[in-house]
């Protein structure tokens, strides 16, 4: 495995911000330098995380990226040149990537969405900010500059290749990872429930996440309601915040089950690995027209806690349906949701699926296995560039 490279990790992120992409981030700096690397990461800002002495963490305080991205291309330039430049990509990033291309620096450019599909949920700053990283052509430069695009979902490689008419073999797709120890399943699950006020014997469906628009809430509290109807048992918990949460509480407050729906908000990040543990199906929802460009963390916090997932279809993420970690619904309705809730319920059928997950997930998506082949990949290029 690759050791002694000097790798400088590029993210518009402030890490005192509790999300997945805080988790990403710092589990793919820590497994770079536990593998002998020197890393140097730059980031708005570094506060509370903690990496070994091979990391070092340069602060680069910036509201809008653009500026994040003129002060990080001048702390590149004074710092010790790096054999790699690995950036999350963020929008506007244009001068971190042209510095490294002048200095014939390999560019590892990763990408944990797609703008193009994302912009109608996107807040307004946002959008505008992405239309004009391409109205410059921004965007579009960075993808051909890169040596590799590494991204999150196989149709967010297609879709770029395709539009900016870059090779195919310059994508390679690698998934979001999960802490295989920190979400794993409990040993006395019933004794969990308790602990945290939850019924002890039903059989538990949940969300952990953010409430927005495109997790289709409100559909899965009437799916849940037309199932829970005819299951006593069933039980139904909702966790995190966001901007649909004063609405979902109303429909839930509002439901012909409402005794058998509990929300928690907030709910802390540090609790999470709790209450997925204590869930029988976990809900992962998305719109149909984002979810294949999208590889959602939560499925796999769901799977390594060895809770089968509920999620939007898509061809690519086959893998998961035959592998056991999902049940995928192609629209996101009510009736949809309701009948791959039956199923899984058919036979108690989600607890063997949530075994599978749990193999699947120690197998395939552990922050080792996913930084190994981001490591291969680095190695390609490295060779790549120096037979040319």
């Amino acid at each position: 495995i690759m050791a002694g490279l000097k790798i400088a990790y590029v993210a518009y992120y402030d890490l005192r911000v509790q999300t997945a992409a805080r988790e990403h981030i710092i589990q793919v700096v820590q497994e770079f330098a536990r593998r002998g690397n020197r890393v140097s990461l730059y980031v708005k800002s570094g506060a509370g995380a903690q990496f070994d002495g091979s990391v070092k963490v340069v602060e680069i305080p910036a509201g809008l990226s653009l500026f994040f991205d003129k002060k990080c291309a001048r702390a590149l330039s004074r710092g010790e040149r790096p054999d790699v430049l690995y950036v999350r990509d963020f929008v506007n990033a244009h001068r971190v990537i042209e510095w490294a291309h002048r200095n014939r620096i390999p560019i590892v450019l990763e990408h944990n969405g797609l703008y193009f599909a994302e912009m109608k949920s996107l807040p307004m700053k946002s959008r505008l900010m992405f239309r004009l990283d391409s109205l410059f052509g921004r965007f579009a430069r960075r993808v051909r500059r890169a040596d590799l695009n590494i991204v999150v979902a196989p149709a967010i490689g297609k879709f770029l290749a395709e539009r900016f008419g870059v090779p195919q073999e310059k994508f390679v797709h690698i998934p979001n990872g999960v802490d295989t120890e920190k979400f794993a399943p409990t040993s006395d699950k019933p004794q969990l429930r308790r602990k945290l006020g939850l019924p002890p014997k039903a059989v538990i469906i949940g969300y952990i996440g953010s409430m927005y628009p495109w997790h289709h809430l409100k559909e899965l509290i009437e799916g849940f309601e037309a199932v829970a109807e005819k299951q006593r048992d069933l039980f139904l918990l909702l966790g995190g915040g966001g901007l649909m949460l004063p609405r979902i509480e109303k429909l839930a407050a509002q439901s012909r089950v409402r005794e058998r729906i509990r929300i928690i908000s907030p709910l802390p990040v540090d609790r999470s690995p709790d209450y997925i543990a204590a869930l029988d199906i976990g809900i992962a929802l998305m719109s149909p027209q984002v979810a294949p460009y999208c590889w959602q963390v939560k499925v796999n916090h769901y799977a390594a806690s060895g809770v089968v997932s509920v999620m939007t279809y898509a061809e690519d993420f086959e893998e998961l349906f035959s592998s056991g970690v999902a049940v995928g619904v192609r629209e996101p309705t009510p009736e949809e949701i309701a009948r791959a809730l039956e199923n899984l319920l058919s036979g108690c059928k989600y607890a063997q699926m949530g075994k599978s997950a749990r193999e699947f997930a120690v197998k395939n998506l552990s922050w080792s296995k996913i930084v190994d082949r981001i490591i291969a990949q680095i190695q390609k290029i490295g060779r790549q560039r120096w037979e040319n």
